[in-house]
């Protein structure tokens, strides 16, 4: 079975496939452990941060990130919401591919 397979499987049972800290890196209350988002709000944190990452920012991994920090003091024209639009879902369907042939293999 691939690991995509897997993947599919053990979501459905809602286990914690997915996880990620907190970016504020706030400590649970009673146990003193680091807070943890899991599944999809570990995902959403995930993307977010890639999104607004800078390209060579990580220095070990440079073609990690996006510009779009770059669009943000362009001269709002009524093509630059499309156009950043454009520019996301095709960053995102990059991360994709490249997530399906990881799963995959």
């Amino acid at each position: 079975m691939s690991k995509l397979g897997q993947l599919t499987e053990l979501t459905k049972h809602n286990l914690e496939f997915f996880s990620d800290m907190f970016t504020d890196f706030s400590r649970h209350a009673v146990t003193g452990e680091l807070n943890r988002k899991t599944n999809e709000n570990a995902v959403k944190q995930s993307v977010k941060n890639l999104l607004l990452t800078n390209k060579y920012e990580r220095l070990f991994n440079p073609d990690i990130g996006s510009n779009l920090k770059g669009s943000l003091f362009e001269n709002m024209t009524p093509l630059l919401p499309q156009i950043l639009n454009d520019y996301i879902v095709m960053y995102l369907i990059t991360l994709n591919q490249e997530l399906i042939s990881y799963m995959l293999t």
